[in-house]
């Protein structure tokens, strides 16, 4: 027999007789400990995700994988081609698949375990480590996202403490299970890997001197990862080719989330997590009996308790900052399972009891009503709903899609929006996904598809090629929101530049735009006007050029900086911007992509403010604009002091220009028929009171809701364009409303400036509806719900058959001249 086949066999049976000679009461408390902690560590059923920005994320993960697009090429996020298996929902069309991911990752944890419970000489070490992965799993807030984390460790422990030649079988797995992690999530994909080259390294090491046969296996061993990340990648999109891009994708998004999603929150969470890693690797160097058998684990141990504080405090909300603990806990395992002394078990068990202490106590100030499901776990109350659950899956797939249904129906948009959409792809900005979803209508979006994620330069510039690309949607879905206090303008300025410069204002609501796509750009390359040089907080004149005025400044990190990056995160920067009326805004941006030039004039500050940049000409420019600029921030030592600044404009092009037939606004008077006067009879109201004045009528709403019925008769219908003279006292939402008033026929429109007279354009004749159902009455309501107390004066309406172009807002507001305003 071969010496080392019989050594082999020699050593497994030892390990038998060994564990078959111990107490029956120890190996029945370990058989007890192991099913207990299966049953706490249960996997839980998904649950509808709701709406709003993350339900968004979850749901393009799904619609990209429904959709066959490919990571890295066709979408960028920081999660991979398989992070739908994390938060499945049914629009991804394979759920069983995302089952399997699930009970897979569980039962493989659940197996590594029992396997390091049979073999580690150290039954009490063997015991903890059970108890500390089962309470990882109660006590972290999102067992879902952590699993792979769970099953990766408990196969790391085992291959790291294992001896036998089930060694490299052990290994060989944990590369995989990191290359699945590396396509699932990228930041605890790149823990898995750094784990598993530590852990394989530290097996090496101990078996050396390496034999040719050895070195072969081992190099195997470390061609699985590779290997199975190229397996899994094409299996998950087809495209092998692609999976450079995914690396080099998926590199700036690791490398750039320190900065672009860095949120401080308590200092004391900070502090306690810091102290905690100080003081647990201090005590172990410090005091362990037996350093060098800890060696093995140190490594693993430290990657671990990196990744949890940068993973907790980057982002440091209360969903990212209360997991440090618990994972930091689960780290320390590494050490635990290589301690021979028994004082150096007692040490780190010490340190790992404080650490789960300390998780539960900041759970449970974070998330008040968190205490009671845990409880409920660990007395093993919810074991029963979770099989049921997963035993009748088909019914449980059910309820999810027919509660995200019903969820989502809010935010079905009204008929007029669905007529222009029709057929054509859409895309949502900055990451309204649930809302395209939601309408039944076809996603084709950005690579980057959620704005705040494009968050260096590489990214941004993704963005910006495919909008100018035939590749982009048919159509934009947009509102005016952003992240972290930030500006649109200053988070993607190269995608803006490009949204702007290949989109067309269609329909106008309240709070969405419908922007389509045009074939021919708006604007021309820059034309360069001169450099600057900026400090930190010191005031900046911006040039009062005429035109698109486009702003560069290049903010880049100092050695002290990139350092805080790595190791914490950057510091937020700010952008404070004085408006020639004296007004001031306070601005967060990504200091990174601003080089790349964003818009400072104008510098919309609202939804009103930013469409009027898609149709040029609508609007007469406003006086005020931005005269000076200040950069702030937080930690100026951790950027240049200086910042070069490169002015330019953008200017239009030929296929800017609006055609002459195009109507000029606002309309002459000569051209306006009279359709109501001040003097005639007075409309019917509802929840309002009218009182006539001489030369308009005063209307108080009485309650919620008023409402005016005009009565035109059935000339109204002659006219594409309604123009109602008023002046309100607040700047609110107002309607209109025709036929049968309900469904999508009216317009809306927010009043931009409260004690003015204003001629408020209703432009009807875009309405699908109106040619059809026009009516003879017209409902207008002069404040919303939330304007009850206040008064608006009409002194008149007047229609033209003249009509708005298709793209132009469905309500229009300008000036009344003094000399034409109603006096009393």
């Amino acid at each position: 027999m071969n010496p080392v086949t019989s050594t082999r066999a020699d050593r497994r049976l030892l390990e038998l007789v060994s564990a078959l000679r111990q107490p029956i009461l120890i190996r029945c408390l370990l058989l007890l400990t192991v099913t207990y902690v299966a049953i706490i560590s249960l996997p839980q059923p998904w649950v509808p995700y709701g709406t709003g920005l993350d339900a968004s994320w979850i749901l393009g993960l799904n619609l990209a994988h429904g959709q066959g697009m490919v990571a890295g090429r066709d979408i960028v996020f920081s999660y991979g081609p398989l992070g739908y298996l994390l938060h499945p929902d049914p629009v991804c069309g394979t759920p069983i698949i995302a089952l399997l991911h699930r009970i897979g990752l569980y039962l493989l944890s659940l197996a590594a375990l029992c396997r390091l419970v049979w073999i580690h000489p150290s039954k009490v070490a063997a015991f903890w480590t059970a108890v500390v992965l089962g309470l990882g799993v109660v006590l972290d807030p999102g067992p879902g996202e952590s699993q792979g984390f769970i099953a990766l460790t408990a196969v790391a422990l085992l291959a790291l403490v294992d001896r036998s030649g089930w060694r490299l079988v052990e290994s060989s797995l944990l590369a995989v299970l990191a290359g699945l992690e590396f396509l699932v999530k990228l930041n605890q994909g790149v823990e898995g890997i750094a784990i598993f080259l530590a852990v394989m390294a530290a097996a090496i090491i101990e078996s050396r001197p390496l034999d040719s046969r050895a070195r072969r296996l081992w190099l195997a061993v470390a061609g699985v990862l590779p290997l199975s990340i190229a397996i899994l990648f094409w299996a998950a999109t087809g495209s092998l080719p692609s999976l450079a891009g995914y690396v080099r994708s998926g590199w700036e998004v690791v490398s750039g989330y320190s900065e672009g999603m860095g949120l401080p929150g308590p200092i004391w969470q900070a502090a306690l997590a810091c102290a905690t890693i100080a003081a647990t690797f201090a005590a172990v160097l410090l005091v362990a009996g037996n350093l060098r058998a800890l060696l093995p684990g140190l490594t693993p141990a430290l990657i671990v308790a990196f990744f949890a504080f940068k993973q907790a405090m980057v982002r440091q909300d209360a969903g990212h900052a209360v997991g440090f603990q618990t994972r930091f806990a689960i780290g320390l395992l590494f050490l635990l399972v290589c301690a021979r002394l028994p004082r150096d078990r007692r040490l780190i068990l010490v340190l790992e009891i404080f650490s789960m202490l300390m998780a539960y106590a900041i759970i449970g100030e974070q998330f008040p009503g968190s205490g009671t499901d845990i409880q409920a776990r660990l007395e093993l109350r919810r074991a029963g709903s979770t099989l049921a659950a997963f035993r009748h899956w088909p019914a449980t797939w059910d309820d999810i899609r027919t509660i995200e249904q019903f969820v989502r129906a809010p935010l079905r948009l009204p008929a007029r929006f669905h007529k222009i959409v029709g057929n054509g792809t859409v895309d949502a900005e900055p990451w309204d996904v649930d809302v395209v979803e939601a309408n039944g209508w076809r996603w084709q979006p950005r690579p980057v598809f959620q704005s705040y994620g494009a968050y260096t330069p590489l990214l941004d510039r993704m963005n910006a090629e495919h909008l100018e690309s035939n590749r982009a949607a048919d159509f934009v879905l947009l509102n005016f929101s952003a992240v972290d206090g930030r500006h649109p303008l200053l988070e993607a300025p190269l995608a803006w530049r490009a949204l702007l410069d290949r989109y067309d204002l269609k329909l106008s609501g309240v709070i969405w735009l419908v922007l389509q796509h045009r074939d021919l750009p708006r604007y021309g390359p820059l034309v360069g006007l001169g450099n600057s040089t900026a400090h930190w907080d010191e005031e900046v004149p911006v040039p009062r050029e005429s035109g698109l005025l486009v702003m560069g400044p290049r903010i880049s990190p100092s050695l002290t900086g990139k350092v805080e990056s790595t190791l914490f995160r950057s510091a937020a920067v700010y952008v404070d911007s004085v408006f020639s009326s004296g007004k001031s805004v306070h601005w967060r941006c990504v200091p990174r992509n601003l080089a790349a030039g964003y818009l400072i004039h104008p510098f919309p500050q609202s939804l009103k403010e930013l469409q009027s940049l898609f149709v040029p000409d609508m609007f007469p420019a406003s006086p005020d604009r931005i005269v000076a600029v200040r950069f702030h921030a937080e930690k100026p030592g951790e950027f240049s002091p200086e910042i070069p600044i490169a002015w330019s404009l953008l200017p239009e092009t030929a296929s800017q220009r609006p055609p002459s037939d195009a109507p000029k606004y606002p309309f002459p008077k000569t051209s306006l028929t009279p359709l109501w006067r001040a003097g005639d009879q007075p409309p019917q109201a509802s929840n309002a009171r009218t009182e006539l004045r001489p030369h308009w009528i005063e209307v108080t709403p009485t309650t919620e809701d008023p409402e005016l019925l005009f009565h035109i008769g059935p000339a109204l219908g002659r006219f594409c364009t309604l123009i109602v003279r008023a002046r309100f006292q607040k700047t609110d939402r107002i309607d209109a409303f025709f036929g049968k008033q309900v469904d999508g026929r009216g317009v809306s429109g927010v009043v931009p400036v409260a004690n003015q007279w204003l001629d408020v354009y209703l432009n009807v004749g875009q309405n699908p509806f109106w040619e059809d159902e026009h009516g003879a009455t017209l409902r207008f309501d002069p404040v919303s719900s939330a304007g009850a107390g206040t008064t608006a004066d009409i002194a008149g309406i007047w229609g033209s058959t003249q009509a708005a172009p298709p793209l132009w807002p469905e309500v229009q507001f300008y000036p009344v001249p003094p000399s034409e305003a109603p006096r009393p």
